[in-house]
């Protein structure tokens, strides 16, 4: 790791109480109530206008998430339509970048693919969840991602911040509709993604030869 006056801070991890509280909040997010109106509430409308500094500016992304299992894509920035695997986890992922692009419009231009990136997202975060209780071990594996994401696409160690808060935001937003929210989840969540972003921002501060690991590596978090 470069010094570089990057001094390293204390890691505050989970405590087992915490990472039961992940677990818990994931399979509810995972397995929403069914609605006693027998409405299909999985089914959702959306359109995500990039800003005027994304690739895709002139050209609206419009998709609908149905209970048929996928993610239906169409825009004239495409060409014919593009599906992707519908699941909870990738509607809650969605739901998050709606809310960063509402609160951050001009993080939308980092973006060229935003069902594909909820869906590598959602499966990122999967895994997390799955580890929680084990997550010094996927240290190294965030820090390579953190080198990437700063290398490759500039991102900035203070929106690491802003990402986490609407995590956060969007955790509660979905537990508080099935009446299943706590303030204890909110903590639980926000400490394992402070201690995430940490590894990461220590990343992104990588010597290029401190990052070498192979494809398969650079494609597996935990």
């Amino acid at each position: 790791m470069s010094s570089r006056n990057h001094k390293r801070p204390v890691y505050v991890y989970p405590t087992a109480e915490e990472c039961a509280l992940i677990k818990q909040s994931w399979d509810y997010i995972l397995s929403p109530p069914v609605s006693e109106s027998g409405a299909d509430t999985s089914t959702i409308n959306l359109t995500i206008a990039p800003t005027e500094h994304s690739a895709l500016s002139d050209h609206s992304q419009n998709h609908v998430v149905s209970t048929t299992g996928f993610v239906t894509t169409q825009s004239a920035a495409f060409t014919g339509t593009q599906q992707y695997p519908n699941s909870p986890a990738t509607q809650f992922t969605i739901a998050f970048y709606t809310n960063l692009f509402h609160t951050n419009p001009e993080y939308r231009f980092l973006f060229t693919d935003v069902f594909r990136q909820s869906s590598a997202l959602s499966g990122m975060l999967s895994r997390i969840v799955r580890n929680v209780d084990r997550i010094s071990e996927g240290a190294d594996a965030m820090r390579r991602l953190g080198y990437r994401h700063a290398a490759v696409y500039k991102i900035r160690d203070e929106m690491y911040e802003t990402v986490g808060r609407n995590m956060v935001c969007t955790v509660r937003e979905t537990l508080m509709k099935q009446g299943r929210w706590s303030p204890e989840i909110d903590w639980a969540w926000l400490t394992v993604w402070t201690l995430l972003s940490t590894w990461m921002k220590e990343g992104a501060h990588m010597n290029p030869d401190e990052s070498e690991l192979d494809q398969k590596e650079k494609c597996s978090v935990m």
